[in-house]
C-alpha cells in the first residue's frame, strides 16, 4: 500500500502481496495488460475551497462534501472489485473534520472518538473478503490525536503516548487477519508546540509500527529529533517500514526499517531533506520510492533500488513534491504528488513519465495525495 502512503506514505495497495500503497495491473483475458491510474486528492475551486475527488487516467471526478463551503480531501484511494473507495475527511458545517470514505461517490461517515473533534483517514485497505480497514487518527475530548483504525465503521485504538498526538499513516492486513500499521507518536516537544508545558523537548515525532496491538518504536538517528514511518510492507514474516529520520544536523534523511533495524538511503545533498514513501521487495531486491532535495533546494522524485538512487522526471522545472508511491510486483514505480509552483498543481508519474492533472481553478492549488494502479 504505500499508502501515505502516509506519509504519507504512505501518506501509500496490493492485496496479494500485502504492501501499503503498492499495487499491480489487471489482466484482461490471457494477453492484454490493462492499467488504470486512480489518483486521490483535492482541487481548489473558484473561491479556494478544497474540493475532494480523484483523477482516473487524468480525468477529474469531484466528490460531494458534507459542506461545500468547507475544505475536504481524499487522502487514500483503493479500488476493490471495480468500486472506487476514496478515503479522507469532509468538514461539516460546524468546522469539524469528519472521517470517512466515498464508495463510487456515496459518502460513508465513520464513528470518531469525539463528534466535536477532528478525525481523518490517512490510509484505506480492503481485504479479499471485502472488509474495509481505514486508518488515521481521531481526536479525543482532551484535544489529543489518538492513533488507530476503523474496521468497517467501528474504531479501534492503537497504543501510543497517551498525552501526545499520534497517527497511523499506513495500514495493511495479512491473509490471517493480522493488522499491520505504521506512523508516529508524539512526545514532549509536541506538547511544547501546543503551549501546554515548557519542559525541555524531545523529538516532536517518533516513528512507530504496530503488529496487531503490539507497538514497536523504530529507532531514529537522534532521540531529540523527529522521525516518522510513512508506509509498511510485509514480506513473509518480515515487517518493513519506510519514512525519514532527522539527523543531528536537523536534516531529514530517507530511511527504511527492517523490523527495528534502520537503514539509511543515499541523498542528492547531505545537507538537504529526503523522504521515503513506499516500497516493495521483489525477488530479494528492495525497491523504495520517495524524493531527495538537491543543493539548489529542488525536490527530485525517484527511487532507490537496493539503496542506489535513480531520479525520475520532474512535473515542472521548479521541482516536485512526492506524497505517495505505488510499486507493483515487478518493481515498477508510480508516484503521486504536486508541482512546486506557487499554486501547486497535482500530478502523477506513469513509470518515469510525469503528467500534470487538471484543476478546478488555476488561481488555487490542487494536490495529489495518493495513487492506486489497477
Amino acid at each position: 500500500m504505500l499508502r501515505k502512503i502516509s506519509v504519507l506514505f504512505f501518506s501509500f495497495f496490493f492485496i496479494l502481496t500485502m504492501f501499503v500503497g503498492c499495487g499491480g495491473g489487471l489482466y484482461d483475458g490471457d494477453t492484454t495488460y490493462v492499467t488504470n491510474y486512480y489518483v486521490g486528492g483535492y482541487s481548489g475551486n473558484s473561491i479556494g475551497t478544497k474540493v475532494p475527488g480523484y483523477w482516473k487516467n487524468g480525468g477529474w471526478t469531484s466528490l460531494t462534501p458534507l459542506d461545500a463551503t468547507k475544505d475536504s480531501a481524499v487522502k487514500s484511494v483503493y479500488v476493490y472489485r471495480g468500486s472506487v473507495y476514496a478515503a479522507g475527511y469532509s468538514t461539516n458545517s460546524s468546522g469539524v473534520k469528519v472521517p470517512g470514505y466515498w464508495i463510487n461517490g456515496t459518502w460513508i461517515a465513520l464513528n470518531p472518538v469525539s463528534v466535536s473533534k477532528d478525525a481523518e483517514v490517512n490510509s484505506i485497505y480492503i481485504t479479499t473478503a471485502g472488509v474495509v480497514y481505514a486508518a488515521g487518527y481521531s481526536t479525543n475530548s482532551g484535544s489529543i490525536r489518538i492513533p488507530g483504525y476503523w474496521v468497517d465503521r467501528d474504531w479501534v485504538t492503537l497504543t501510543a503516548s497517551s498525552s501526545f498526538d499520534a497517527e497511523v499513516n499506513a495500514i495493511t492486513v495479512s491473509s490471517a487477519g493480522v493488522v499491520y500499521a505504521a506512523g508516529y507518536q508524539g512526545d514532549s516537544q509536541d506538547f511544547r508546540r501546543r503551549g501546554i508545558v515548557t519542559k525541555l523537548p524531545a523529538a516532536a515525532k517518533t516513528a512507530v509500527s504496530w503488529t496487531g496491538a503490539t507497538k514497536t518504536v523504530l529507532p531514529g538517528y537522534d532521540v531529540n529529533k523527529s522521525s516518522e514511518a510513512t508506509s509498511i510492507y510485509i514480506s513473509g514474516s518480515t515487517v518493513y517500514t519506510t519514512g525519514y529520520s532527522t539527523n543531528t544536523s536537523n536534516v531529514e534523511e530517507a530511511v527504511y526499517w527492517r523490523g527495528a533495524t534502520r537503514t539509511a538511503l543515499s541523498q542528492l545533498s547531505t545537507s538537504k531533506h529526503s523522504r521515503a514513501y513506499g516500497m516493495a521487495v521483489v525477488n530479494g531486491v528492495i525497491y523504495i520510492g520517495g524524493y531527495s532535495t538537491d543543493a539548489n533546494e529542488i525536490r527530485t522524485p525517484g527511487r532507490w533500488v537496493d539503496g542506489t538512487w535513480s531520479a525520475t522526471n520532474q512535473l515542472e522545472a521548479t521541482g516536485s513534491t512526492i506524497t505517495a508511491v505505488f510499486v507493483n510486483p515487478a518493481g515498477a514505480f508510480f508516484y503521486a504528488g504536486y508541482s512546486a509552483s506557487t499554486n501547486t498543481v497535482a500530478g502523477y508519474w506513469e513509470y518515469s513519465v510525469p503528467h500534470l492533472l487538471s484543476n478546478l481553478s488555476a488561481n488555487y492549488s490542487s494536490q495529489a495525495l495518493s495513487i492506486f494502479v489497477y
